[in-house]
C-alpha cells in the first residue's frame, strides 16, 4: 500500500493495482511475470521481474531501470 493508500501486486501477468473492488492491470508497465514490488521515498514503485526492472513514476509514467540503480535512488530489489 503505498502513501496515497493504493494497494499493488505482483502477478504473473504484470503489476495490478486495487481499484473499484477490483485488481486493474497497470497498462504502462510490462505484461511479464513480476518478481518483487518496492515502494521509493518518492512514492515510486519499482517492479523487479527476471532479467530488468522498471520504476512507476508518481505522475503515472514508466521507465526501464538498471538492475544496479544507485543506492540512494531505489530500494533494494
Amino acid at each position: 500500500v503505498d502513501g496515497r493508500g493504493t494497494l499493488w501486486a505482483g502477478t504473473r501477468d504484470g503489476v495490478a493495482r486495487w481499484q473499484a473492488g477490483r485488481f486493474v492491470p497497470v497498462r504502462a508497465l510490462p505484461r511479464a511475470p513480476v518478481d518483487s514490488l518496492r515502494l521509493d521515498a518518492r512514492g515510486g514503485l519499482w517492479v523487479r521481474y527476471a532479467g530488468d526492472a522498471w520504476v512507476l513514476r508518481r505522475n503515472g509514467r514508466a521507465q526501464p531501470m538498471p538492475l544496479r540503480a544507485p543506492d540512494h535512488d531505489a530500494p533494494a530489489l
